[in-house]
């Protein structure tokens, strides 16, 4: 017996040792593996509320500005004031509408700019033009509000005259959207700080996970933005 024990503990001690050593691997391979769930549920909650922020401070810098446009339009022509109230009212549908939406088709966001811009237009009339040349909108999905704020940025930055019109141009080029203006800077213009692209930027990385690209030439302020095919 006494022989026989001595053959086998060895081995029994070598079993549970192995057996120990296999459960710590197991017990800390546990370990990590929540550990890792937990950093990326927190990543992910923590983008989600940076992008809630990101679109948080669209709404109240649309307002104040459609404001100003609507307090211009009442002293100049009181008449169209009717009107501009009501294509407003529905923009702000729009932007309540898609308030929790995070992409919606491209199509749609071009029928909200062409109000967006016939609302500008009813102050600057002939000044300014918008040409959208994009075949087939439908089959593409972007950020909601997403064009409003480059054209609303050009508008800002340029000047514009019957005889020298501020241009905007709205064409497709490999998987983005290229919005386009002539550059045509103001003598004074207020501070600005660039939050509106900044943050726009922001929200394409964070939702469709690519740059937004900016660039000038040809006297052409050029921004690209990225957009996704819709799974049809």
């Amino acid at each position: 017996m006494k022989h026989i024990l001595q053959q086998e503990l060895p081995g029994v001690i070598i079993s549970v040792l192995a057996g120990i050593f296999l459960s710590t691997i197991v017990f800390f391979f546990t370990v990590w593996q929540q550990a890792v769930e937990r950093e990326q549920q927190s990543s992910a909650e923590a983008l989600k509320y940076k992008y809630k922020n990101l679109k948080a401070q669209i709404n109240p810098h649309f307002l104040f500005n459609s404001l100003n446009t609507l307090s211009e339009i009442v002293y100049v022509d009181a008449k169209n004031a009717d009107h501009y109230i009501q294509m407003l009212a529905a923009i702000y549908r729009y932007i309540l509408d898609n308030e929790e939406t995070d992409l919606i088709s491209l199509h749609e966001e071009f029928r909200f700019i062409n109000r967006y811009f016939e609302l500008q237009k009813e102050r600057d009339g002939e000044k300014i033009r918008l040409e959208i040349d994009f075949p087939h909108p439908e089959r593409y999905k972007t950020i909601p509000i997403s064009l409003q704020i480059l054209i609303e940025n050009a508008l800002k930055h340029n000047s514009a005259s019957e005889e020298n019109p501020l241009h905007i141009h709205i064409q497709e080029n490999d998987g983005y959207v290229v919005v386009s203006n002539n550059i045509q800077k103001r003598n004074t213009l207020n501070a600005s700080h660039g939050t509106g692209l900044a943050n726009l930027k922001e929200r394409l990385n964070l939702i469709i996970g690519k740059e937004m690209t900016i660039e000038m030439k040809n006297n052409l302020f050029i921004v690209k933005l990225p957009i996704i095919r819709s799974q049809i």
